[in-house]
């Protein structure tokens, strides 16, 4: 039986085990654990990798604060990746989880149809990958009354704090919970689509949606995955293995 496949996202993962294991070795200990579970890949943020999403608004994530471990954390990072040996891929200004994580991980799944897809990042985000392409995503505990499907239309209309992104202003979990999936159906097409406001009949928040929509838009562009015809290349050239490439 074929070991799993195993999706890392690194700068995550090595926050996530820093923060749960004090000393060096347990941290160690807990990264070769993880690793040993099947066929691993890790993923990490490029160089600059907030450049395109702060292109779209410049102050996404500009509110985050360095707690005081985070220089320990990313010295230990750097010299783990100086010496890693499995899959990984880095490609500057593409951010690991929302872009190439997200791409690979429904790749595999085409490729592997019945095969079991793990990733191990805490990035609600990923969480609709369960639904969609049934990626196994055991790290995330955020956002459990938001289904896997609704994720990125949540933070659109109500903002997502962690990565500063605003959202509707006035629209919070009140209004959200007022949604039927007719109008979820009607909003959704319209940010897929780039379109303006829809025609939502007698919805109680229509009005502020309508005010608010240039700012809607603009959150599902910084919170749906990245996509454009260069990544599949991209990947080819930033991957760096001993072993051979995924198919």
């Amino acid at each position: 039986m074929n070991k799993p496949i195993q999706l890392i996202d690194g700068n995550n993962a090595f926050m996530v085990l820093y923060s749960k294991n004090p000393t060096y070795d347990m941290f160690m200990n807990a990264i070769a654990a993880l690793e040993q579970g099947g066929q691993t890949i890790w993923f990490w943020d490029g160089f600059d990798s907030r450049h395109y999403r702060r292109g779209i608004y410049p102050e996404y994530k500009a509110k985050r604060t360095k707690k005081p471990q985070d220089a320990a954390v990313f010295d230990l990072m750097n010299q783990f990746k100086a010496n890693q040996t499995l899959p990984r891929i880095e490609i500057p200004q593409w951010e690991a989880d929302d872009d190439v994580i997200a791409y690979m991980a429904k790749r595999l799944r085409l490729a592997s149809p019945t095969r079991d897809i793990i990733l191990f990042s805490t990035d609600a985000d990923l969480k609709t990958l369960s639904a969609t392409d049934q990626i196994q995503i055991p790290w995330i505990k955020s956002l459990p009354d938001i289904s896997a499907t609704d994720i990125h239309l949540y933070k659109s209309l109500v903002g997502d704090t962690s990565d500063n992104i605003k959202g509707c202003k006035g629209f919070g979990n009140v209004a959200w919970n007022s949604l039927d999936d007719l109008t979820k159906h009607l909003i959704r097409q319209a940010l897929e689509n780039d379109l303006g406001f829809p025609e939502l009949g007698d919805f109680k928040y229509s009005r502020l949606l309508n005010v608010e929509w240039e700012n809607v838009k603009m959150a599902y562009k910084l919170v749906k995955f990245r996509y454009d015809e260069s990544l599949p290349k991209l990947i080819e050239s930033h991957y760096v293995s001993g072993s051979r490439k995924p198919s």
